[in-house]
């Protein structure tokens, strides 16, 4: 089966990862379970088109497609900063299946 996918090497996943990680343990440290909810206010204007990602493991044979998840992922143009979890601009993420490997994009 499917063991785990790695992210690909883009800076934001991994400058999101690191940030991520050390919210965690302040927060471990403070005894907070809600540290990184702010993340999701950032921008994240990097965009990433059919990068290659590396598997661990298998991806089975039947798997064939498509997965898309759509989010925020700018929250503030020409000066302006949104201020509710609603009016932030949408990005798609897409992974595609094919072949016994994945892909990864991610655009506004």
């Amino acid at each position: 089966g499917l063991d785990s996918v790695v992210a690909p090497p883009c800076s934001f996943l991994s400058a999101v990862s690191m940030r991520v990680l050390a919210l965690a343990a302040i927060g471990a440290a403070l005894d907070r379970d809600d540290v990184g909810y702010e993340l999701m206010f950032e921008d994240v204007l990097e965009e990433v088109d059919n990068v290659p990602l590396q598997v661990e493991g298998t991806i089975p044979s039947w798997l064939s497609g498509t997965f898309y998840l759509t989010g925020p992922g700018r929250w503030s143009l020409g000066g302006m900063n949104m201020t509710h979890t609603f009016d932030g601009f949408s990005k798609i993420h897409k992974w595609q299946f094919r072949d016994g490997a994945v892909s990864f994009s991610s655009k506004f």
